[in-house]
C-alpha cells in the first residue's frame, strides 16, 4: 500500500480487476517471477543439492510454462530461458557462499499462521502468509524473500540505510518473516535478507535484517501506512524517476487522470493528508515538501 496507494484502493478496497495487457510477445514480469519462484521452491522442497539439479528443474518448469502458453514468441522465449539458466547458475554459487555451506534443512513457501504485531496507536496488526525460503544451518536460521526484479530499490539509497528493512513502505516481508520464523524456531538466531536470483550480483542484499536493528523502523512504517489506510488516503503517485515509469505497469493506468503528475506535485506540497506518505521517503516523495516530517 505504501508503494501505490491508489492501486491498493482500487484493487483491495473497491475490488476492481485490472484490464489484461494485449501484449503477448514475451513472458510477463509476473509470470517470470512465478516461474523462478517455482523452480527455487522445488529445489528446496525436493531436497535437491547440486547446480545440475537446479538447472534440470528449470527445464521442467520451462516446459510447463510453454504448455500453459504464456511464454510469448519462440525466439524471445529462447533468449529468456538462456538468461534464466545463466542467472540461476550464478545464483547457486553465490547462495552457497552467503549461507557458508550446504544447509542442514532447507524449506520453501513455508506457511505460517497468525503473526501479531502490537503497534502503538493502532493496536494489534495480524499477518498471515508464506516465507519464500528458510534454511537452518549451524544453529542459525536464514530467511529470505526472493525478488526477481531489479535489486536497486532494496540495496541503494534510503532503502539501504535507515529504511532498508521495509523499502520505504513498499516491502514488509523481512520483519514479518522473521517474526514467523521465531514462532517456528524459538530461541534461535534468525537473519533475514532480500535475495535477487536473476540479478548479475544476487548477493547484493543491502544490510541483512535482524530484529534488534529493524523493529523500530518496521513499527514506524506500519503506523504510517495503516494510518493512511484508516484515514482513507489513497493518493495516485507517479514515479519520480521518469514521467510514468511505474504507471505503465499498473493495471489501472487508464483510470488515472492524464495530469496525474501535476496533480500529485501540487497535492504533495499542499495537502497535509499525504504527509505520512511523503514521510516514507524513497520515490514516493516527489514533492519538495519541507513539512513532510
Amino acid at each position: 500500500m505504501g508503494d501505490l496507494p491508489y492501486r491498493f484502493f482500487l484493487s483491495r478496497v473497491l475490488r476492481l480487476y485490472g484490464q489484461p495487457s494485449p501484449e503477448d510477445d514475451e513472458i510477463s514480469a509476473l509470470d517470470r517471477g512465478t516461474l523462478v519462484h517455482r523452480i527455487l521452491e522445488r529445489f528446496a522442497n525436493e531436497e535437491k543439492t547440486t547446480e545440475a539439479d537446479l538447472l534440470q528443474l528449470a527445464e521442467e518448469e520451462f516446459a510447463t510454462a510453454e504448455a500453459a502458453g504464456f511464454t510469448g514468441y519462440r525466439l524471445l522465449w529462447e533468449i529468456e530461458k538462456e538468461t534464466i539458466r545463466e542467472a540461476l547458475g550464478v545464483f547457486f554459487t553465490a547462495d552457497l557462499e552467503w549461507l557458508g555451506g550446504a544447509p542442514d534443512e532447507s524449506h520453501a513457501e513455508v506457511a505460517f499462521g497468525a503473526v501479531d504485531v502490537e503497534v502503538e496507536g493502532l493496536g494489534k496488526v495480524r499477518f498471515r502468509g508464506m516465507i519464500d525460503h528458510m534454511d537452518v544451518l549451524g544453529g542459525e536460521v536464514r530467511v529470505r524473500d526472493f525478488k526477481t526484479g531489479r535489486p536497486n530499490p532494496y540495496t541503494s539509497g534510503p532503502t539501504a540505510q535507515s529504511a532498508y528493512t521495509v523499502a520505504n513502505g513498499r516491502a514488509l516481508q523481512l520483519p514479518v518473516y522473521t517474526a514467523a520464523a521465531r514462532q517456528i524456531h524459538p530461541d534461535t538466531d534468525i537473519r533475514a535478507a532480500y535475495s535477487f536470483p536473476l540479478s548479475d550480483d544476487p548477493t547484493r542484499e543491502g544490510r541483512p535484517y535482524t530484529e534488534a536493528d529493524g523493529i523500530e523502523q518496521f513499527h514506524l512504517t506500519l503506523r504510517r501506512v495503516l494510518g493512511m489506510a484508516r484515514a482513507g488516503t489513497f493518493s495516485a503517485t507517479p514515479d519520480g524517476e521518469s514521467e510514468y515509469s511505474s504507471c505503465r505497469f499498473c493495471d489501472f493506468n487508464r483510470l488515472c487522470p492524464t495530469r496525474r503528475r501535476q496533480i500529485w506535485e501540487r497535492k504533495g506540497r499542499l495537502d497535509p493528508a499525504v504527509r505520512r506518505f511523503n514521510a516514507l521517503g524513497g520515490r514516493a516523495a516527489i514533492a519538495d515538501n519541507d513539512d513532510a516530517d
